[in-house]
């Protein structure tokens, strides 16, 4: 499959568009996301097959289409059809968030490591002057999905507002403060900042002592923002600072 890049010129909601699993009549039509070549599915080549300008049948946010071309994609074509491989960018989303990474990005890993691992990471924020913590984001990748780096090493994720992004247990952005509670029982502490109050989930499976997840709540107790990673930096709201 030709890969050219990713037309990201609509800001508006979008429609989800007749395809895949999500429309049966059409589940002949997989060869447009995959190609006759068999190579992986990508995000940039989802965005140039065509699929775009089929018959619209509901109204979603750009992240919400990018994910179901994704997911339909993944689907293939007849039952017989082995699912075709999707791209390593591709693959994050419909990877859950762990305490220790997203898909094929492992806390730890360099920003060279997950650019040859086929992840593609641009800079999305911009750091204090002479700093050695930077943010990075996947290029292509629409959703609100943040990593941090010091010293060009992957030390946490955070998951902002509009991601579907959600962890192993099911947390996601618009889970309640007990629903929380009920995911992860006293695995969780309560912390309050400056910035609001955040619950902080402190696994138990060996080896992953070192990392957490923290979860950022409003006023109404419910998550807008939570992070995965390193601990104590995975803590800081202020991020990089």
């Amino acid at each position: 499959m030709k890969r050219s890049g990713l037309v990201l010129l609509i800001s508006l909601p979008l429609v989800l568009l007749g395809l895949g699993p999500l429309n049966p009549a059409r589940r002949t039509e997989s060869a447009a996301f995959n190609g006759s070549d068999q190579q992986p599915t990508t995000l940039e080549g989802l965005a140039n097959s065509g699929s775009w300008l089929r018959v619209v049948e509901s109204l979603v946010s750009l992240s919400t289409v990018q994910r179901n071309l994704v997911s339909a994609a993944r689907a293939g074509g007849s039952p017989e059809e082995e699912a075709p491989a999707l791209s390593p960018d591709a693959e994050l989303l419909l990877a859950q968030v762990t305490t220790t990474g997203l898909g094929p990005i492992k806390v730890g890993m360099t920003v060279e490591e997950i650019r040859q691992a086929g992840v593609d990471l641009i800079s999305s924020k911009a750091a204090p002057e002479g700093s050695n913590c930077h943010y990075y984001r996947v290029k292509n990748l629409v959703e609100s999905i943040d990593f941090m780096a010091v010293d060009d090493r992957i030390i946490r994720i955070d998951v902002g507002p509009g991601s579907f992004a959600e962890t192993l247990s099911g947390a996601k952005i618009g889970t309640s403060e007990a629903e929380i509670y009920q995911l992860y029982g006293d695995r969780i502490e309560t912390v309050e900042t400056p910035m609001g109050k955040q619950l902080v989930f402190t696994p138990t499976t060996p080896g992953e002592d070192l990392y957490r997840l923290v979860f950022a709540l409003d006023a109404n107790g419910t998550v807008v923002q939570y992070r995965a990673g390193q601990f104590p930096a995975v803590t800081w709201p202020e991020g990089c600072g």
